[in-house]
């Protein structure tokens, strides 16, 4: 068997070691990638095969095959979890989760002395090991800008450098520059939820999705198809709900195949702040 040499090797490629593996080759570095379950593509995705993907999960471990056992203590009895919902491909979770896709509010950044200003050094346990960051949301914003702009991020954009748009978030930290998509339509049971929270005094917005709301560098915007794990329009829900291939809408189609109908979330979720 071939020994191959390589200058960096990542045991997993989700969401982070993905990003990891590009951004390293784009350093010129030689990256070898490894990952347990398959490579899926657009072919296998294309029957919408619900009963293979969302009942029988196929896209998550197999917990008879690769079981996880918990226990509350170390003289109890483990027992085995029936399901496992993180990623056993190609993508890890990318693959299958809701695609949305918040930033850390500043405070966040500041768990342990955010916690002692609001409430005092005594709701803090001796023993806990709540710490603060070693960095700020301000040291991360360029990186969150870069990362929404690769990927396609839809959404609208409620603090643009300290200025509070209507439409948006209104309590998130400042950012740079608008999403670089549009929010996902919103569907009837959306509307009607908007509708209502505002007659209330809410202000009710789109949360921000890693999905294409409309063509992207290459990319084929989401077609709303509904094949998305029980989708809004099926379900009364206005939730953007995940796919088996919503990691179709984070990479470029390749120029030797056609674009396929997006097979992902066919709504924005509506949140009141």
């Amino acid at each position: 068997m071939a020994t191959e040499k390589t200058e960096v090797v990542i045991v997993g490629v989700g969401a982070a070691g993905a990003v990891l593996a590009a951004e390293l080759t784009k350093a010129g570095l030689k990256v070898t990638a490894l990952e347990r379950g398959p490579r899926h593509t657009t072919a296998d995705f294309a029957p919408q095969d619900e009963l293979r993907f969302f009942q029988r999960q196929d896209l998550r471990p197999d917990p008879k095959r690769q079981p996880v056992t918990w226990r509350p203590s170390p003289k109890a009895r483990a027992t085995p979890l029936r399901s496992l919902s993180y990623g056993n491909q190609v993508g890890g979770g990318t693959v299958h989760y809701g695609a949305v896709s918040w930033r850390f509010h500043e405070d966040d950044f500041r768990a342990r002395s955010h916690t002692i200003e609001r409430y005092g050094e005594a709701a803090i346990p001796a023993d806990s090991s709540l710490a603060d960051w070693p960095l700020s949301y301000a040291d991360l914003e360029p990186f969150y800008d870069k990362a929404e702009y690769e990927i396609g991020v839809s959404g609208k954009a409620g603090n643009l450098l300290g200025q509070k748009i209507a439409g948006g978030n209104p309590f998130e930290a400042p950012r740079r520059r608008d999403y670089p998509l549009p929010p996902l339509q919103t569907d009837q049971s959306g509307a009607l939820f908007d509708e209502a929270a505002r007659k209330l005094g809410y202000r009710p917005f789109s949360a921000p999705h890693a999905i294409i709301s409309q063509a992207y560098r290459g990319r084929p915007g989401c077609t709303y198809c509904g094949f998305c794990q029980g989708s809004a329009a099926m379900s009364g829900r206005s939730r953007a709900r995940s796919s088996a291939c919503c990691r179709r809408r984070m990479r470029p189609a390749t120029s030797s195949s056609s674009p396929a109908p997006c097979a992902i979330a066919s709504t924005a979720t509506i949140t009141v702040a």
